[in-house]
């Protein structure tokens, strides 16, 4: 006498082989979920399940193609469902193809079905290519679904941020703070959205409270400071950090099309100039996604890359140029290097994040060699303002007189100051200067 099927076993024929291929896959039996998997597409060849397992496990064997070939194939089988064709976004985001993957996210998106997962996953993938304008849509697409969840309100008040603007981002976390006052998220969202539109009573009261919540949180200190027209010294590395993993995917084309940026292109061919040969060793601070490297080539003596943001180094490795990097900050990567260990040092428009800089000139010419070169750029002050001003950008700007006296301070023989502009802001040069100091 044959067994009865269940109802369940009836209604979903393959489901249990789903979930044994789900645990064979955590448990890290690959091979046997992939005999199983293969059984279950038999006997149900069309179904999407299918393929977004193969994702699932093609990615956990470390075949990124197979992940992607997975993926293609669900949103074949259901070209229909959004959360098949968001998993589509999903895997082409993971390996790097960003632009297809914001195609996919917005047909997701754009499906009656979609659900508030599915907008949710677009608005990750949105960020992830630093896209501000699309994250904004997708999380209107997701506050329609869902008008009550506050983690929503809260990502559409930094969303705003990031778009700057303030005033937009300052009546969204106004609302959020008549619902949850002491949300560190909602207090810091505000804070920064009433400093961004110079409400800096506001400002003040909220990062005020927030340093006294958490004290050991230096960027509150940070923007405290700001708030009550005070100038920090220096910005804290996880601000600098935060901003810049962000901006990797766009940052070279942003700044050099639209904010034509030509600093590292003019330190290359300073470099190319003192030793035409390039044999010379050099160290590139805050290297960022590697444009140094990119105009100068590969050094002789070898090229070292310093950056806070892991995502940036990712960038620049594309490039095969830099022998190492390091994830650290610029001041850390100073204070730790031998003494003559480089013939070669650059900072291209790093120490608008930095602030004070007498102690990282010292140790940059504490490193060089005898004849050795350090080339970096800052922002400058106009006539009138202080050696050391923060404009309303959050960026340092220096007076030539402050950085050359530094330069003479630290030992460096002899020092030359060129005038150039640094990017463009709202259509308009941000004036600047080159200084190429030598041992």
């Amino acid at each position: 006498m044959s067994e009865t099927p269940s109802f369940k076993k009836l209604f979903d024929p393959i489901q249990d082989g789903l979930k044994q291929v789900e645990s064979d896959i955590r448990a890290g039996n690959l091979k046997a979920a992939a005999e199983r998997l293969n059984l279950l597409q038999r006997e149900a060849p069309r179904d999407a399940r299918i393929f977004l397992m193969g994702i699932s496990l093609a990615e956990t064997a470390g075949n990124s193609a197979a992940a992607l070939q997975s993926a293609v194939r669900a949103t074949e089988v259901a070209p229909h469902l959004s959360v098949v064709v968001i998993e589509l976004a999903g895997v082409l985001a993971r390996h790097g193809q960003l632009d297809r993957a914001l195609e996919e996210a917005d047909k997701a998106v754009a499906m009656k079905n979609a659900t508030l997962a599915v907008c949710e996953r677009a608005t990750s993938i949105a960020n992830m290519a630093a896209d501000h304008e699309r994250a904004g849509q997708y999380l209107r697409a997701a506050q329609v679904k869902s008008p009550d969840e506050l983690s929503i309100r809260r990502a559409l008040g930094y969303n705003l941020l990031q778009r700057n603007d303030s005033e937009g981002a300052l009546t969204v976390f106004r609302a959020l703070m008549a619902v949850e006052p002491t949300n560190e998220l909602v207090l810091a969202g505000r804070g920064r959205a009433a400093l961004a539109a110079g409400d800096l009573p506001t400002a003040m009261a909220d990062f005020a409270q927030l340093k006294t919540l958490y004290p050991e949180n230096e960027i509150y200190d940070f923007y405290s400071d700001v708030a009550a027209g005070r100038t920090p010294r220096s910005q804290p590395v996880a601000a600098t950090q935060d901003l810049f993993d962000g901006y990797a995917r766009k940052f070279d084309k942003h700044l050099v099309s639209e904010l034509r940026y030509q600093v590292p292109r003019r330190v290359a061919e300073i470099i190319r100039g003192r030793f035409p040969s390039l044999a010379v060793s050099v160290l590139d601070l805050g290297c960022g996604t590697g444009l140094v490297g990119v105009y100068l080539g590969k050094p002789q003596g070898g090229l070292v890359g310093v950056d806070i943001s892991e995502k940036m180094i990712a960038q620049a490795a594309k490039h095969k140029l830099y022998d190492r990097f390091h994830q650290v900050s610029l001041v850390d990567a100073l204070s730790a290097s031998p003494t003559s260990e480089f013939d070669v040092i650059t900072a291209a428009d790093v120490f608008i994040y930095v602030g004070e800089v007498k102690q990282a000139i010292t140790d940059a010419r504490r490193i060089l060699r005898d004849g050795g070169l350090f080339v970096f750029s800052c922002e400058a002050t106009v006539e009138g303002e202080p050696d050391l001003v923060l404009r309303k950008s959050l960026r340092y700007a220096h007076s030539e007189d402050s950085v050359r006296a530094a330069c003479e301070a630290a030992g460096f023989k002899k020092i030359d100051i060129e005038a150039f502009d640094i990017r463009n802001e709202h259509g308009t040069p941000v004036a600047g200067f080159i200084v190429c100091a030598s041992t």
